[in-house]
Formats: structure tokens, sequence, C-alpha cells
């Protein structure tokens, strides 16, 4: 008797436990789906928050720049430190065609492009 009792649980859970391994295979699957679809708006935001602070600053975008500091710092893995996001804000404009915004090591960076130099410019 106890046998048969044995082999009624061995036949349901050979039975549940592919319906067990797709699900978790489902789940995994959105999640990681989910995050990057996550991780490409990040980039777009920082692109876009880049973009601005590329812009010659005036007292007329500083709150635009002081939002585009805010997405940085939001949608990026380096944060801004605080005198770097009140130079930004305020005076100093990043450079076009030097920065980028890429992905290193799953880290989303804005950094300059490979093979340009810091200085002199």
């Amino acid at each position: 008797m106890a046998s048969s009792a044995f082999d009624k649980g061995l036949a349901v859970a050979v039975a549940i436990a592919p319906l067990a391994a797709g699900a978790t295979t489902a789940w995994i699957s959105g999640k990681y789906a989910d995050a990057s679809a996550r991780r490409e708006t990040n980039v777009r935001m920082v692109e876009l928050a880049v973009g601005i602070l590329q812009q010659a600053p005036s007292p007329e975008t500083r709150s635009l720049r002081t939002w585009a500091t805010v997405m940085v710092d939001k949608y990026s893995d380096v944060r801004l430190g605080e005198p770097a996001r009140l130079a930004l804000r305020d005076s100093v404009r990043l450079p076009r065609g030097v920065f980028g915004v890429f992905m290193l090591d799953s880290v989303l960076w804005i950094g300059p492009k490979c093979g340009t130099p810091l200085m002199n410019r």
C-alpha cells in the first residue's frame, strides 16, 4: 500500500516537473528582458542628458542643465560629485565628439570615446 502511494506521488512529481521548469525558465527570461529594456532606457536618458550638457550654458538653460545632471546621476552608474554638477549646471560644456555613452563591463559610463586623447581639449 505504501508503495502505491509512493508511485502516485512519483508520477505526480514527474508530471509537474516539466511545467515547473518551463515556468521557471519563462520567469527568468522575463526578468532578463525587463532588465535589458531598463538598461536601454537608461542609455537613452543619459544620451539625452549629455546632449543637453554639450550645449553652451546660459542663464536661460540653467534649469534644463540642472535636470540633465540629475538624469546623469539617476540613470548612469557613475555619480557626479557636487562640484562637477554645479560646474556643468553653470559654466562647463561637455565637449562634442569626445564624450560618449557606452557600456563597459555591464556598467553604463559617460566618458571619452576610445582612442580620443583627453589632453589638449
